[in-house]
C-alpha cells in the first residue's frame, strides 16, 4: 500500500444489526446470498416445460440444457453448494461481477462460514461494494485472496469495484490465489503468455493467466487470444472453478469418492477407506465422467469402478466416473460343490476352495439370481473377485454353462409362440428367458388351463424351471404393476411424472384413488406435492387398465424456516420472500392448500393472512420446493437451550430442524414445581419452549418442558380441576 496520506485506505467494521432492508432489493432474486448474485431482475420465463421428454435428467436449472458445453462443471459446482441460481434458472451466459466471483471463490476454498456477517464495513468512499458482500471482501483482504494495494489503488477506483464485470486476467488472478499458487505465479511472471494479444495482458496478471493455463484452468479463445479484458460468464468462472477443484486439496463434506461396490434398488453404495457411503439415485441425477464433459446415463456405470459422488442428504446429485476399470479380477473353474460359506471348483490336485458371504450373489447363465444350491456339479462358473477392499471378497458367482433348476417368482415380460420361450422378469429385476416344450400345462391361481397365449405381459407368477426348460407357470395376481416418478403435474382426473431415467408419464386416475403420505392423517389429493423440480416422489400403483388406483409418497423435498422475517408478500402473485435464520432469502408462493395461522389461530381466508405478512414479521414456513405448505405467525419457539450470555443478556436455542435462534432474555421463567425461577436457574441443553411476545420482538415466558410420576390426589369434575402429588406435597 502507498505510504501517501490521500492514498492510505482503511477498513473499519462495527457491530450492528443486519439491516433486513438493505438486502430485500437483491435478495429477493435470490442472488445475494448466492455465488453468482443477480444485480438485474431475470428474464420473465415461462412456468411450463413444452419441448419433448427428455432422454436423461433434466437436472436441476432449465436453462441448462443436456449436452450445454459447461454443463458438467456447473452441476458439478452447484451440487456442491460453490454455485447456485434462483427460481430454476442458472443464467449461465450473464456476466460475472468482481464481488460475486469473490463470495464463489470463498466457497470454494470453504471460507466463508468465516465471514462475520452481523459486522457493519466501512470502506473508503471510492471503494464501492454492495452491502452484501462487504463482509465476504474483508475476508477476501484477510485471507490474501485479494491485494489490498492493487485493488485500492487510485486507478482502480474509477467505477464501482464491487458491481464492476470480473475480466478474464482478474479471474485469472483470483483462481491462482485461492488455490494458494502464488509463488508459482510469480517464478512465470516475467514471461509472455503466447497468446496473440499478450500486449493487452496488464503486466501485474502475466504471471497468474501463465499459472492458470500452465494449470488447465483456462485457455485460449479463436485465433489464439486470452482476451484479458473480457467480461466472464457464470459459466465461464464455474468452468475454472471446477478444473481448479483438481489441483485443491480441500474435502467438501457432501463429496465422497470411492468405489462403486453396489448398484440395486435405486441405490448406488460406495465403498471408501474401510467403510460404506450409501446413496440414492433419482430422475434428477447428473452422470459424467472425468475425461469429458458431455453427460452419460445411469446405465453408462459399471460396478466395481471408482467414482466421485457429490450430494446431500444421501441423495446424489452428480455422481463423476474417475476411473473406468473395473476393480475386479474374474476366477473360472469347474464347479464341484458348495457346503455353507465355500465353493469348491475342481482343480488337477483336489479341490480349490473359495469363501462367500450372504451379499454373494449367484446368477444363472442369463444374469438371473439363483439359489446356492441349485448350481449342479460340472457346471462352469465364473467366480468375481473384488480387489479394492484389500480382502478379495467374491462378490458374484456366475453360471456361464450348465443346468438350471430353479423355481422363482417375477412378471411375465414377453411371449414368444413362434420360439416357444417366456422371458421374465425376476423379483430381482433381472430378465431370463426359457423355453418349453410342448404339452407344458400352465396354471393359473385358480388351477385353470392356460395356454402359453392366454400369458399377458406384467402379469405376476410363480415359475419352475427344471434342465433349463420350462414346467410350470402358475399366474398369482392379474395385470397389476407399481411404478416410480417424481410428480411434475396433477389435476383431478391426471397425474403426470417423471421417471428416474428421465422420462415423463402420464396416466388417468382410478376412482377414488388412495393416497398414503407418512405423517399426514387422512390425506387427500390436494395434499399431493406436484412441481417441475421438487415434487413428491412417489410410487403408483396401476390396474390393468393402467389407471391409479394408489398413491404412496415415498419422499419428499420439504424446507422449514422458523422465525424466518417477511420481507415482502404480493397479494396479486401470492409469492412471499422471506429471510432464513442465516440470511439468505427465500421465496415461496402461497396456494389454496397452504394451512395458514396467524397468532396461533388457523384461518382459511388468505385476504385476512396477508394483512399479517408486513415486512419484518415473524413467520414460520414449511415448503416443498417453492410451493408453501404452511405459512404461520410465530409465536413460539421449541428446543433446545444451547447457550446463555449474560453479558448481552441473551439466550440461544437449537430448534428440531437444527436451526439455532438468539433470543433476548425472557421476561419470565416457568419451571414445573418451582416458583420465581431465572433464567440461571434453567440447566443448558434443557428441553424448552420459548412463548414470543405479541409483537414477536422479545420472549414473554420461557417454559422448561420436562416430565415426572405425579399421583392424582384429588377429582373435581364440576370444577374441571385435578389435584396432584409428588414426594408428598398436593399441588392444584
Amino acid at each position: 500500500m502507498s505510504g501517501q496520506k490521500r492514498s492510505k485506505r482503511l477498513i473499519h467494521t462495527y457491530s450492528s444489526k443486519a439491516a433486513a432492508a438493505i438486502l430485500a432489493g437483491t435478495m429477493v432474486l435470490g442472488g445475494a446470498g448466492a455465488a453468482f448474485a443477480a444485480t438485474a431482475a431475470p428474464a420473465a420465463t415461462s412456468g411450463a416445460n413444452n419441448g419433448s421428454a427428455p432422454t436423461a435428467a433434466s437436472g436441476i436449472f432449465t436453462d441448462v440444457k443436456n449436452g450445454f458445453w459447461a454443463e458438467k462443471h456447473i452441476y458439478k459446482l452447484a451440487s456442491q453448494g460453490i454455485v447456485v441460481g434462483n427460481n430454476g434458472l442458472f443464467r449461465p451466459g450473464d456476466s460475472v461481477t468482481q464481488q460475486e466471483a469473490v463470495l464463489m471463490a470463498l466457497r470454494f476454498m470453504k471460507l466463508q462460514g468465516n465471514v462475520q456477517s452481523d459486522s457493519d464495513v466501512v470502506f473508503p468512499t471510492d471503494f464501492k461494494v454492495t452491502n452484501y458482500y462487504k463482509p465476504y471482501v474483508v475476508l477476501a483482504f484477510q485471507q490474501g485472496l485479494l491485494d489490498k494495494a492493487a485493488e485500492m489503488a487510485p486507478d482502480n477506483l474509477k467505477t464501482s469495484w464491487g458491481e464492476r464485470k470480473a475480466s478474464r486476467e482478474w479471474v485469472a488472478e483470483l483462481l491462482i490465489r485461492a488455490l494458494g499458487k502464488t509463488t508459482e505465479a510469480a517464478v512465470v511472471s516475467g514471461k509472455p503468455t503466447g497468446f496473440a494479444d499478450d500486449a493487452k495482458v496488464a503486466a501485474n496478471k502475466r504471471g497468474y493467466i501463465n499459472a492458470a493455463v500452465g494449470l488447465g484452468l483456462a485457455n485460449g479463445l479463436d485465433g489464439n487470444r486470452f482476451d484479458p479484458q473480457g467480461a466472464v460468464t457464470r459459466a465461464q468462472l464455474a468452468t475454472f472453478f471446477s478444473r481448479a477443484e483438481a489441483h485443491n486439496t480441500l474435502d467438501y463434506d457432501n463429496t465422497v469418492k470411492g468405489t462403486i461396490s453396489a448398484m440395486q434398488d435405486g441405490k448406488l453404495t460406495l465403498f471408501n477407506n474401510g467403510s460404506t457411503s450409501v446413496f440414492n439415485v433419482t430422475y434428477s441425477t447428473a452422470y459424467f465422467t472425468s475425461t469429458v464433459d458431455t453427460r452419460i446415463n445411469f446405465s453408462d456405470l459399471k460396478p466395481y469402478t471408482k467414482v466421485t459422488v457429490i450430494g446431500a442428504t444421501y441423495n446424489a446429485a452428480y455422481v463423476e466416473v474417475t476411473d473406468p476399470v473395473q476393480q475386479v479380477q474374474t476366477i473360472e473353474g469347474v464347479f464341484a460343490k458348495v457346503t455353507p460359506g465355500t465353493i469348491w471348483l475342481d482343480s488337477p490336485t483336489g479341490y480349490d476352495q473359495y469363501s462367500y458371504d450372504g451379499s454373494t450373489a449367484f446368477v444363472d447363465v442369463n444374469g438371473a439370481a439363483i439359489s446356492a444350491s441349485s448350481i449342479t456339479a460340472a457346471s462352469k462358473i465364473a467366480l468375481l473377485r473384488e480387489t479394492f477392499s484389500g480382502t478379495g471378497k467374491i462378490v458374484k458367482v456366475q453360471v456361464t454353462s450348465g443346468i438350471v433348476n430353479k423355481t422363482a417368482n417375477g412378471t411375465i415380460q414377453s411371449v414368444d409362440n413362434a420360439a416357444k420361450s417366456i422371458t421374465f422378469k425376476t423379483a430381482e429385476g433381472a430378465t431370463e428367458t426359457f423355453k418349453w416344450e410342448d404339452g407344458t400345462t400352465l396354471f393359473s391361481s385358480q388351477n385353470a388351463v392356460l395356454l402359453p397365449a392366454d400369458l399377458k405381459a406384467g402379469a405376476a407368477v410363480k415359475y419352475t424351471v427344471k434342465d433349463n426348460l420350462i414346467r410350470t407357470v402358475e399366474v398369482t395376481s392379474g395385470v397389476e404393476r407399481t411404478v416410480q416418478g417424481a410428480i411434475t403435474e396433477l389435476t383431478n382426473s391426471t397425474i403426470v411424472y417423471k421417471k428416474a431415467d428421465g422420462t415423463r408419464e402420464v396416466n388417468l386416475l382410478g376412482t377414488s384413488p388412495a393416497v398414503i403420505i407418512p405423517g399426514v392423517a387422512s390425506p387427500g389429493i390436494g395434499d399431493l406435492v406436484a412441481d417441475a423440480t421438487a415434487g413428491d416422489n412417489v410410487q403408483l400403483t396401476l390396474n390393468s387398465s393402467d389407471q391409479v388406483t394408489k398413491i404412496e409418497v415415498l419422499s419428499r423435498q420439504i424446507s422449514q424456516f422458523t422465525g424466518a422475517t417477511v420481507v415482502d408478500y404480493s397479494a396479486k402473485t401470492q409469492l412471499l420472500t422471506v429471510t432464513d435464520s442465516s440470511g439468505k432469502a427465500q421465496l415461496v408462493k402461497i396456494d389454496a392448500n397452504t394451512k395458514l395461522a396467524y397468532d396461533g389461530a388457523t384461518t382459511t381466508s388468505l385476504a385476512n393472512m396477508g394483512y399479517r405478512l408486513a415486512e419484518g414479521r415473524k413467520v414460520d414456513v414449511v415448503a416443498a420446493g417453492q410451493r408453501a405448505l404452511s405459512v404461520e405467525t410465530s409465536t413460539k419457539y421449541d428446543g433446545t437451550l444451547t447457550a446463555v450470555n449474560v453479558a448481552n443478556r441473551t439466550i440461544t436455542l437449537k430448534l428440531a430442524n437444527a436451526q439455532q435462534v438468539t433470543l433476548p432474555y425472557p421476561q419470565s421463567v416457568e419451571i414445573f414445581g418451582r416458583t420465581s425461577s431465572t433464567i440461571t436457574d434453567v440447566a443448558l441443553d434443557s428441553a424448552v419452549t420459548a412463548v414470543l411476545a405479541d409483537n414477536q420482538s422479545g420472549v414473554s415466558v420461557l417454559r422448561v418442558n420436562s416430565s415426572m410420576q405425579l399421583e392424582i390426589a384429588t377429582l373435581d369434575a364440576t370444577a374441571n380441576k385435578l389435584g396432584v402429588k409428588w414426594t408428598g406435597e398436593p399441588q392444584y
